[in-house]
Order: structure tokens, then C-alpha cells, then sequence
């Protein structure tokens, strides 16, 4: 039990609440007032690493912010920001599992050791993830014509 409210509070509501704020909200509007896509993901970035307050996690914060920003631009939706953000953040509970740290530990407000393998574990599943959404790209345009074609 304690493992799937770990999922929502830590993994899904955070992706969902955070990617509405800083992609939806902050980043559309920087994109729209400033016009500029790099000075604009770069802004929101730093903005989002800094209200996360975690002098440790400071720079990969950015790192990931980045990501978020570019699946934001390219996809032209919230969508696969919210998944690649839960799917970050759910790796904070797969690390906790397999270094043994408790569950209850990151539901609660004392900081987390989630052993060695969470930085080693981020880099390849958010490349993984990246992959994934951009064969997801290229299927739901083949879908489209698919559907276009038939339509006609």
C-alpha cells in the first residue's frame, strides 16, 4: 500500500502538477513573450530547479528541466513532459527499492538516500524514454495518414 501512494504522491501528481506550472504556464509563456526557444527552455529550467530548493540537486534539476522544455517544444503538448517527469520521478522510488531505503522515507520530509545507481539509472532510462517517445512520434504520424487515407 505504502508503495503505490509512494507512486501517485512522489511519481504522478508532482508530473502532472509541476509540467502544468513550468511547461504549460511558464514556458509557453516565456516562448510567446521572449520568442526565442533556447533563452526560453534555459529560463524555465533554471526557475524550476531553483523552486525545487535543493542545493544537491540543483543542476541535474536543470538538466531535467531542459529535457521537459524540449519534449515540450517538439511535441507541442503536456503529454509526453508529464510522462517523461513521472517517469523521472518514479525512478526515485526504483532507486529507494533496490538500495533499501524505506518507502515512508520519501513520503516524508527527511531527505532520501536513493544509493548510487540513481544517477546511472536516470541516464539510461531518460535516453530510453526519449527513444520511446520519438518512435511514439513517428507511429502517430504514420496512424494519422493511415486514417487520413481511409477517411477519404
Amino acid at each position: 500500500m505504502h508503495t503505490i501512494i509512494a507512486v501517485v504522491v512522489v511519481a504522478i501528481l508532482p508530473a502532472i502538477c509541476e509540467e502544468f506550472f513550468f511547461r504549460g504556464v511558464i514556458l509557453r509563456g516565456l516562448l510567446s513573450s521572449i520568442g526565442n526557444k533556447t533563452i526560453a527552455i534555459c529560463s524555465s529550467a533554471l526557475f524550476f530547479s531553483m523552486l525545487h530548493m535543493d542545493v544537491n540537486g540543483f543542476l541535474p534539476r536543470i538538466v531535467l528541466g531542459i529535457i521537459l522544455g524540449i519534449l515540450y517544444v517538439q511535441s507541442k503538448g503536456i503529454f509526453q513532459p508529464i510522462m517523461a517527469h513521472a517517469f523521472n520521478n518514479g525512478l526515485v522510488i526504483i532507486s529507494c527499492a533496490l538500495s533499501a531505503e524505506p518507502i515512508e522515507k520519501i513520503l516524508s520530509a527527511e531527505p532520501t538516500n536513493p544509493g548510487p545507481l540513481n544517477p546511472i539509472l536516470s541516464v539510461i532510462l531518460i535516453i530510453w524514454l526519449l527513444q520511446f517517445m520519438n518512435s511514439y512520434q513517428k507511429m502517430k504520424i504514420i496512424i494519422d495518414r493511415l486514417l487520413r487515407k481511409n477517411n477519404k
